[in-house]
């Protein structure tokens, strides 16, 4: 969440009335056991925060569907990994302060200023200190650049400007070093903001084994109002605002990437088509060390492989829905490890926090209903429909767009000073490895979502707080528990069966009170125990779901809701927020 100060400050106040409610209401609690034999939240205390009540989310799409679409063959061309050429056939142009060359005539050279008007292969070497290249063919036109040894600083612009083409090819020679800059203050031109180093308005690939810094002291790294698509070749991007962005999408297949960013590492978003939006991740090395999100899209997040180390980001990934199928991914973020919103999700409404879809305040949330026991709620604080939906006052439509993270292979480590998974929809956790550490404040939780969280594979483990604390409301194939005990950070955390055998166990970076752990080997009807240090809690499991089924603190149920704003849905609140 990027209201982290704001949600403390609200859980403080929620402790105080925890406390105080504790007096009156505590001997009310019922047994989390019911008749059915599943574990249930208890009343009016444990509100269900994952229960999705009075919202309307489509069902996320099945792991194969999402499959059909994002894949290697579908996401890249043959030509996007060609970085052959002709060396006969191409056009060379020299760089050069006032005195740049070509070997072809379709090659206008003014000043510093090397403007390109056909197709075909082009091997540029050489410095400027300012100027750039353009390329402006006819829209049906494809071309190669091949950067064997470039060195660009433009002043107020783009070093590289793609005005018009159908798409372009940057092939970096193998061997090779090149480098972009920009710096000075950003200009418009042809009724374009030229905000980056690399400006491009159509789709561009980057391919081949040499290397390329690109540096941008007020804008971004690269820009392309297309697609942006990396098939090889080793980067180095600085930049005051994002490090890569591409408006359709960014797609990585191979490489070796090193992005430092004033706003986000990798950043996808088209606001005139909501469809679009997306980043694909197929493999290569990754370094990020930015002051935003790590990776953001406004629609899907996708990652099949590669390894990608988030050093620094507020929020590590962000997307609508974010799918990690394989891989090695180790984020530190201050906020939000993992965060899947549609853009439109009130975080923090004006007067509670984790609104739902609703802005200021989150209707429909638990309110305060959630904080006391239903006979409690319904007999001391009675309320009209009216002081429900205020009269004249049209509340907007519940958004019906699937928003998830879902965990199907690879292995995930997550380090966040906020929650460290936190869905404004589900959360799936089908197979892989996922450790989730932080944070060790009470007003964030390691887990974080508002319709439900299954899991039915993999090793999971996530340790945090208890104060915020949240199990899976579902395990399938294997079971899922959640208990509190402390430990310190780099302490060893195990999971053992009846027989003493380790079945799962990891190191967390941080020190915690909770611990939420599912393994194969993690089955009802045995007893198991969770130990670090010299402390150990043995339990058995009787359902699939062990341990609370909400928020730990007894959960607050959609506070704070009431007068200041609403909440998450309260299961046994049952009402909104007032």
């Amino acid at each position: 969440m990027k209201t982290q100060n704001m949600k403390k400050k609200f859980f403080v106040t929620a402790v105080v009335v925890l406390l105080i409610l504790t007096v009156s209401a505590g001997c009310n609690k019922k047994s989390t056991q019911g008749a059915d034999g599943e574990n249930k939240p208890l009343n009016g205390f444990m509100g269900d925060f994952g229960n999705g009540a009075g919202q309307n989310f489509a069902a996320p799409e099945e792991l194969s569907d999402v499959l059909e679409t994002f894949n290697n063959d579908d996401m890249f061309s043959s030509r996007d990994g060609q970085t052959d050429y002709d060396e006969e056939s191409a056009v060379y142009i020299y760089l050069k302060d006032g005195a740049s060359s070509a070997t072809a005539e379709n090659v206008a050279i003014d000043g510093d200023t090397i403007t390109i008007s056909s197709e075909g292969t082009y091997v540029i070497e050489g410095a400027l200190s300012d100027g750039s290249v353009v390329v402006n063919t006819a829209k049906e036109e494809k071309l190669q650049l091949v950067f064997a040894g470039v060195d660009i600083c433009c002043e107020n612009g783009a070093p590289l400007y793609v005005k018009q083409t159908d798409k372009l090819f940057v092939t970096l020679k193998e061997g090779t070093a090149n480098r972009l800059t920009q710096k000075g203050d950003l200009v418009e031109l042809d009724e374009s903001n030229i905000d980056a180093a690399v400006f491009s308005k159509e789709d561009i690939t980057f391919n081949g084994e040499g290397s390329l810094a690109i540096s941008s002291e007020k804008g971004h790294g690269i820009v392309s109002k297309d697609d942006l698509v990396f098939t090889g070749g080793k980067y180095d991007v600085t930049a005051a605002q994002h490090a890569v962005t591409g408006k359709d999408s960014v797609r990585f297949l191979d490489g070796i990437f090193s992005f430092n960013a004033g706003e986000d590492g990798v950043h996808s978003e088209n606001d005139e088509d909501t469809s679009l939006g997306f980043v694909y991740i197929a493999g290569g090395q990754f370094k990020i060390d930015c002051k935003d999100d790590g990776i953001h899209a406004g629609t899907n997040v996708i990652v099949c492989d590669g390894k990608i180390l988030i050093e620094n980001s507020y929020e590590g990934i962000e997307g609508r829905a974010i799918d990690i199928i394989g891989g090695e991914i180790a984020l530190t973020a201050d906020d939000d490890g993992f965060n899947a919103t549609d853009g439109t999700t009130s975080e923090m409404g004006p007067g509670g926090f984790h609104g739902g879809n609703m802005p200021g305040g989150g209707f429909p949330g638990g309110g305060m209903h959630g904080m006391f026991p239903r006979d409690v709620a319904e007999t001391e604080m009675p309320r009209t429909d009216s002081e429900i939906t205020p009269p004249d006052t049209e509340m907007p439509e519940a958004q019906n767009t699937a928003m998830y993270v879902r965990f199907s292979g690879g292995k995930t480590t997550v380090n966040a000073g906020g929650d460290g998974i936190d869905s404004n929809g589900a959360l799936y956790v089908n197979g892989g490895e996922v450790y989730v550490y932080g944070p060790t404040n009470n007003g964030n939780g390691a887990l974080d979502y508002t319709t439900e969280a299954v899991v039915s594979g993999g090793t999971f483990f996530a340790v945090g707080q208890a104060g915020m604390a949240m199990n899976f409301s579902n395990a399938e194939g294997q079971g899922v528990a959640m208990v509190n005990i402390s430990g310190a950070a780099g302490e060893l955390l195990e999971l053992k069966d009846a027989a003493g055998n380790v079945i799962a166990s990891c190191e967390p970076s941080k020190s915690y009170n909770s611990v939420v752990v599912s393994c194969p080997g993690l089955a009802v009807g045995n007893g198991y125990t969770v130990s670090s240090g010299s402390q150990s809690v043995s339990f058995n499991m009787e359902n699939a779901v062990y341990g609370s089924n909400g928020m730990g603190m007894g959960g607050m149920g959609g506070f704070p809701g009431g007068n200041i704003g609403g909440g998450r849905p309260g299961q046994n609140g049952g009402r909104p927020g007032w």
